[in-house]
């Protein structure tokens, strides 16, 4: 469908680029195959381990072949990603592979998938709304430096993607064990604030080391730089949402989430559009928006699962404030060295160094003070699993 649509756009360089791209989607779909194949058989850290290959690969030879080839260069690039990873499924998933379709399970099995499908097209609609808008009103070249600011992204979106997975397992098992709602809001708390107290210096430093990797790789596109720290960030709110969005879509409580991520698209559309039009809009306020968006549905959703499992609303909100603290140290690592470049402090000869050095003290400053103001509500202790600390006293 794609290699016959490319046919009836009139620009030939996108009609060419569309044509060479119809057979990397069937590479593509295989790996999404494969992807949800390991899912299936409980192999969570291949998969965690080959997303993460597969996003830095497609990179790394993107950005080589780019250089050679331009728009096709990024297309072999995806496609040769695509292919080495699918190599390496192969070998540990053939003996799990069977292509027979059992047509009286069939129509149940979409049922209960549609459901996660939704959330992911959806999920892909909060991501890349910009970039379509960006397409739509404004030059190609401003795409391609936007899309070089959203590269970070991709790699940084594959631990919120494994986390997800575990916890959708996690969330099914407990479910099904029917414990009581006090019992699965501990278990959700405990695992949001776990894992934004992680995941927050781990962006922290995407986020001051990201300048010096578009810098020496992609000088050209450094007006990106900006916009793309506003989109590195914005994977930590996608991380925090993912307890409270893998509990709802687990135990089938899917309309709360996919409602709140249908109105948060067309709010986001709507306030790009705007900026974008009225205002003249650059790439970094954009990128904010994108942010903006990810943190109002990640705050959203928390709310609503404790308010689902009888916490009240005062209770529920003080969870989502808990767990966006950490987020201090981010915006540490964004304000910081950006003041510090702009005001031009410092001789040129330090001023590549003194500021990202600041921005890391500040926003591990922050993010102790973040440690020690959840400390105050909920014993760092009482976030590791039970489990663990069974086997500790053991």
């Amino acid at each position: 469908m794609v290699f016959v649509w490319s046919f009836l756009i009139k620009e030939p360089l996108d009609a060419r680029a569309l044509a060479a791209f119809s057979p990397v989607i069937l590479l593509v779909g295989w790996l999404n195959y494969a992807n949800g194949l390991t899912m299936a058989t409980a192999l969570y850290p291949l998969r965690t381990r080959l997303e993460a290959m597969h996003a830095i690969l497609t990179m790394v030879c993107s950005v080589a072949l780019v250089y050679l080839w331009g728009i096709y260069g990024a297309i072999a690039g995806l496609g040769i990603s695509a292919s080495v990873v699918i190599a390496l499924y192969a070998r540990t998933l053939a003996q799990y592979a069977a292509f027979a379709l059992d047509w009286r399970i069939l129509f149940d099995l979409i049922l209960t998938g549609f459901p996660m499908m939704a959330n992911g097209i959806l999920l892909t609609g909060m991501s890349g709304i910009d970039k379509i808008i960006i397409a739509a009103m404004l030059s190609r070249e401003t795409l391609g430096i936007y899309g070089v600011a959203s590269a970070a992204t991709a790699i940084l979106g594959t631990i919120p993607s494994a986390v997800g997975q575990m916890l959708f397992v996690k969330f099914a098992e407990i479910d099904g064990q029917q414990r009581t709602k006090a019992h699965v809001a501990d278990i959700l708390e405990r695992s949001t604030l776990l894992v934004s107290i992680l995941f927050s210096p781990i962006v922290s430093i995407s986020i001051i080391c990201f300048p010096f990797v578009v810098e020496f790789l992609l000088p050209s596109y450094s007006t990106g730089i900006a916009a793309g720290k506003f989109l590195i960030a914005s994977t930590f709110f996608l991380c925090i949402s993912c307890p409270a969005t893998n509990w709802c879509i687990s135990t089938g409580s899917f309309i709360p989430v996919l409602t709140l991520r249908v109105i948060v698209i067309v709010v986001e559309a709507a306030a790009i559009y705007i900026l974008i039009s009225s205002a003249g809009a650059g790439l970094e306020s954009i990128a904010l928006c994108v942010m903006s968006s990810f943190a109002i549905f990640s705050a959203s959703i928390i709310v609503i699962c404790h308010r689902l499992l009888g916490q009240s609303f005062q209770s529920s909100v003080t969870h989502a404030a808990k767990s966006i603290l950490p987020f201090g140290s981010i915006l540490a690592a964004i304000l910081v060295p950006g003041y510090l470049y702009s005001g031009g402090r410092y001789p040129s000869e330090v001023s590549s160094c003194i500021p990202p050095i600041l921005g890391m003290v500040a926003s591990l400053t922050l993010g102790l003070l973040a440690i020690y103001m959840i400390k105050i509500g909920t014993q760092i202790s009482a976030l590791i699993p039970k489990k663990v600390l069974r086997v500790q006293e053991k």
